[in-house]
């Protein structure tokens, strides 16, 4: 029966509930399969997350080998003081 009275509903009636919700079913797979991601895709974003982890390895080795440098060199008063110390040695020959 139609919503619309008590009567029986007719083939037409049938067919467009069911086209109405086939179209529905249909789009909804269409938006789905539109967002997945193809093996391809999903391979180009691995080697590019490769790409970063091996840029973020060199920029840590890049961090270690500059604060080994720095804690290599002296402090400001570090270097007054040997400063100093070469001048006097310096002005005692």
């Amino acid at each position: 029966m139609t919503k619309k009275n008590s009567q029986p509903a007719t083939v037409d009636d049938v067919e467009k509930i069911v086209t109405t919700a086939m179209q529905s079913v249909v789009e909804g797979i269409n938006n789905v399969l539109k967002n997945m991601a193809t093996k391809d895709d999903i391979k180009i974003l691995d080697e590019k997350i490769e790409d970063v982890k091996l840029e973020i390895r060199f920029m840590k080795d890049d961090i270690k080998g500059l604060t080994e440098e720095l804690a290599m060199t002296p402090s400001r008063n570090e270097f007054r003081e040997l400063k100093e110390q070469v001048r006097k040695i310096y002005l005692s020959n």
